[in-house]
């Protein structure tokens, strides 16, 4: 998804982007606090909200896609949508928790992943909303992923523009950023402060 966040910020949104639990520089949890990936997309929804953000679209891919659902169907105020791309229907039990998903949700995969083309469409015939859609990024099987990845994030753009989300002034964009670099280093702090 790094591509896709770094294209949005260009265009002017606010992103944030964090780590999971156990991944990256966030901290390390035991199980089965390190089964809860659905908070920590609520905790950053939340973190954007005190930030003054007022429409907040989840977007995430593989377990990012399929926690952005289960978040989705806990977070208050909900999202104003949430964009799945190859989201597993088990993982972190997405698939339950689609059923109150009722926001715009559209679900994309590559047409060349037949395990998440499944996922993607038990996802999307599962969700409450009725504003869905389900789109596979078209290419063929020896196309190099850079152009299908284009071709996604096309797509997540074009969704964006449909649904009005505007670029943020370019001060909150860098009060969100500065937010989550902030919020990394005091991650690092506690990550140190209990492996002594």
């Amino acid at each position: 998804m790094g591509p896709v966040r770094k294209k949005a910020a260009g265009l002017g949104y606010p992103v944030f982007a964090f780590d999971f639990r156990n991944g990256g520089d966030s901290q390390e949890r035991r199980y089965p606090g390190n089964r809860r990936c659905g908070a920590d997309v609520a905790a950053a929804v939340k973190a954007v909200r005190r930030l003054g953000a007022t429409k907040v679209f989840s977007v995430g891919a593989s377990l990012g896609g399929s926690a952005v659902l289960q978040a989705t169907a806990n977070v208050r105020p909900p999202v104003t949508s949430v964009v799945s791309v190859s989201g597993a229907a088990e993982l972190v039990d997405a698939i339950a928790a689609v059923r109150r998903v009722e926001v715009p949700a559209p679900y994309l995969a590559d047409d060349h992943d037949t395990p998440f083309q499944n996922d993607a469409r038990r996802l999307f015939a599962a969700t409450a909303a009725r504003d869905k859609t389900l789109k596979f990024i078209a290419g063929r099987a020896r196309q190099p992923a850079r152009r299908r990845e284009r071709r996604g994030r096309a797509t997540i753009e074009a969704f964006l523009s449909r649904s009005r989300a505007t670029p943020a002034s370019s001060c909150r964009a860098r009060r969100i950023a500065r937010f989550r670099d902030d919020d990394r280093r005091g991650r690092k702090q506690v990550a140190q402060q209990e492996t002594r």
